[in-house]
């Protein structure tokens, strides 16, 4: 199996971005089956927005990954060019989490429960990818890479 050694700074990056959306695809799934299991939760009203959540997910894991196998020096244009397109479906998806999160923890909280799984396993990591988006596009650069963010 490879290593996190065997890979350069920019595709670890990527690598990280992707691995961070299908946790947040799974945890959510998780919590469906919390929301099917529980009578203080409205699986009903949830479920147009964690489908907004998972499409997004599904969508920029898929768009990310594509534009990591392109060559060298054309993909960094490339990861621009996603993030750029999918920086308002972000948005749109955090808005869903951040509603999700709401509806978790008004229920729950009358049952005694914290319900702040979604803040903690989809909102904030929704959050800090959006972070990470902005940095790279005012030119942040991963650790280990060069200053256009990209090991040539």
């Amino acid at each position: 199996m490879p290593r996190r050694e065997d890979f350069d700074a920019d595709t670890l990056h990527v690598m990280d971005q992707v691995a961070t959306l299908l946790l947040i695809s799974r945890k959510l799934r998780e919590m469906a089956q919390t929301f099917d299991n529980s009578q203080e939760l409205d699986k009903t009203q949830a479920s147009p927005d964690a489908k907004k959540v998972l499409v997004f997910a599904r969508m920029a894991g898929r768009d990310l990954m594509e534009a990591s196998f392109r060559k060298s020096s054309v993909r960094g244009e490339h990861l621009a060019d996603v993030r750029r397109e999918l920086s308002p479906r972000l948005g749109r998806a955090i808005a869903a989490a951040s509603r999700l999160a709401d509806q978790e923890r008004d229920a729950l909280a009358g049952a005694g429960a914290k319900g702040d799984f979604i803040q903690k396993a989809v909102l904030e990591p929704l959050r800090g990818l959006q972070q990470v988006w902005k940095e790279l596009d005012d030119g942040a650069v991963p650790a280990g890479a060069n200053r256009d963010g990209w090991n040539r």
